[in-house]
């Protein structure tokens, strides 16, 4: 009983889930002391996840309410959201009130309290769906990423043995955002299905259907996958569909793209590719986009180039890995004299040029399958 009542038991049962639900031994061992059962049967997982599903279990009530069971629209039974609502609107009139301030008016500035009623906590659980304990292992299901993101991330699903996740995405821009979804470690290695859509308040599905719908395989600790989210409320939502195919035996590289002066005023961008597979790989697509950026790196917007463009497409061939010999190939690109994009370089922009050769899932790895760089005219050496 005072185990239960500790500060890290639902975290704990949390961390232990997906070990006891998987482990073959133990799911199908009889336990001598319950006849009829196995160790690990469908009533204890169950009575373990009903401990997390409680917020008495002091596992922070956004990982209570993420591992409770989700309904339709229409049989919607509440999940115990009013007391994640009330911490966050607490915190929030903390902030507006005390941050001020500490930070402009008060004589003490030396520290401002910031998880306030463990906050924290609770904001990192809906964003990435797990929550850090002390003693345990912090393994979160995903991770996002992009551009300039302008969003909040509430999880509102989530299966203890990481079989599915979802949450509650409000894309605050006026316009839709792509996102980097990165699938971490806390969600098992598999095939999974990505789908994505408009959501409303008070529902766990998609009330006006799926508007993507993206296969990802993850076969090591992290897989990404891309995708864009509409202005508003959205909803994004992973289900594990069966164990990851084998890889393939090819697995294509770029190294990031390299830009020389030819000191007439053009210039040649290269870019290596290699294949590090122990077969060939299938023919391939290498292409290079250009975009314009600012001093500090961010992007500019100037006429000539508003917005990253393709610069050019190249065919790739290679075979597969022998001995010490790696196969691959260097393709050239060429700005020639006069080009606006290469008159942007003396308007004081620089150029990112980003790299990306064709990839799909059953190829062995795609992480390197795109790479950027940034060039400025005074790095941009000279190679007539």
């Amino acid at each position: 009983k005072l185990f239960r009542q500790g500060m890290r038991f639902g975290n704990i049962v949390a961390a232990v889930y997906p070990d006891l639900a998987g482990d073959p031994t133990l799911n199908a061992t009889a336990d001598p002391e319950s006849a009829g059962t196995t160790y690990v049967d469908a009533a204890l997982l169950a009575r373990l996840k009903s401990w997390v599903d409680i917020p008495g279990s002091l596992q922070g009530p956004a990982l209570a309410y993420a591992v409770g069971d989700v309904y339709d629209c229409s049989l919607h039974q509440g999940k115990g959201s009013l007391e994640l609502a009330g911490l966050y609107q607490k915190s929030t009139l903390f902030y507006r009130n005390f941050w001020p301030l500490f930070t402009a008016r008060a004589i003490r500035t030396d520290r401002v309290s910031l998880n306030v009623a463990q906050v924290l906590r609770e904001l990192q659980t809906g964003w990435t769906g797990d929550s850090t304990t002390e003693g345990l292992p912090l393994r979160p299901l995903v991770r996002w990423g992009g551009k300039k993101l302008d969003l909040a991330v509430s999880t509102n699903y989530r299966e203890l043995d990481g079989s599915a996740w979802s949450a509650l995405v409000q894309d605050f821009a006026p316009q839709a955002q792509t996102l980097t979804l990165t699938l971490e470690e806390g969600l098992p290695p598999g095939e999974y299905l990505l789908e994505a859509g408009s959501a409303a308040v008070g529902c766990d599905v998609f009330p006006a259907g799926v508007s993507t719908s993206l296969p990802v395989v993850k076969r090591g600790p992290v897989a990404q996958v891309s995708f864009d989210i509409a202005p508003g409320l959205n909803l994004v939502r992973l289900t594990r569909t069966g164990a990851a195919p084998a890889p393939a035996g090819w697995d294509l590289a770029v190294d990031p793209p390299r830009l020389e002066a030819d000191g007439l005023g053009g210039y040649t961008a290269r870019v290596r590719v290699v294949n590090l597979g122990s077969s060939a790989a299938p023919a391939s697509n290498l292409e290079l986009d250009v975009a314009a950026v600012h001093p500090d790196g961010t992007l500019a917007s100037p006429p000539d180039l508003p917005s990253e463009v393709p610069l050019s497409q190249a065919p790739v061939n290679l075979g597969a890995v022998s001995g010490w010999k790696l196969p691959e190939v260097e393709k050239e690109f060429s700005i020639p004299p006069g080009s606006p994009v290469g008159a942007l370089l003396k308007q004081g922009y620089g150029l990112q040029l980003r790299a990306v050769i064709s990839s799909t899932a059953s190829e062995g790895d795609a992480l390197n399958n795109e790479q950027s760089r940034c060039w400025f005219l005074a790095g941009i050496p000279t190679v007539p």
